[in-house]
């Protein structure tokens, strides 16, 4: 298997050199000067030993980049808890801040869109990650509800406890 190296600028891993094989596994997002890292998939590869992370010289372990990650995204720990979570279940995980949420599930094998020479699909699913004991009034996860089911998805709210562990809750919109 592959190890990549990876530079840490600002708030995303870069990847100048990355092979084919590993942009078809869904990871990252291809740019003119590499495959740039969201920090739960930083945070994932470099725990499952695919990656290496540079910040110029210096070599940076999980725990160094992951305070990096937590100042600048409070909410790291149950975001990367859900990503590592579905990603160990065989499943694509791609960012879902167009719609909301953390991120778009796809299901196993399927590749998201990297350009119009490869089949793809569309996302089944929207994830979102709270912590356990967090609050949400009816309101807010009506909106979660109604937004996954106006693009035809189905919403999974990732429920994370103070161990790590996730919890699934689906959500869907029923109309009488």
């Amino acid at each position: 298997m592959e190890k990549l190296k990876g530079e840490l600028l600002g708030d995303k891993i870069v990847v100048k050199e990355f092979g084919e094989l590993f942009q078809k596994s869904g990871f990252g997002s291809v740019r003119d000067d590499g495959l740039y890292l969201a920090p739960e998939e930083a945070l994932f590869l470099l725990k499952k030993e695919r990656l290496e992370v540079f910040e110029g010289r210096k070599r940076i372990d999980f725990e160094k980049l992951f305070r990096v990650f937590r100042k600048i995204y409070p909410e790291i720990f149950i975001r990367y808890q859900v990503y590592r979570d579905l990603r160990d279940r065989g499943l694509v995980v791609r960012s879902g801040l167009k719609y909301g949420t953390h991120f778009r599930v796809y299901e196993r094998g399927v590749r998201p869109k990297r350009g119009a020479r490869q089949p793809w699909e569309h996302a089944k699913f929207l994830a979102h990650g709270v912590a356990e004991g967090e609050k949400y009034t009816i309101t807010e996860i009506s909106r979660f509800v109604r937004l996954a089911h106006s693009v035809k998805k189905r919403l999974w709210l990732g429920v994370v406890d103070g161990e790590g562990d996730v919890t699934y809750f689906q959500f869907t919109r029923v109309t009488p």
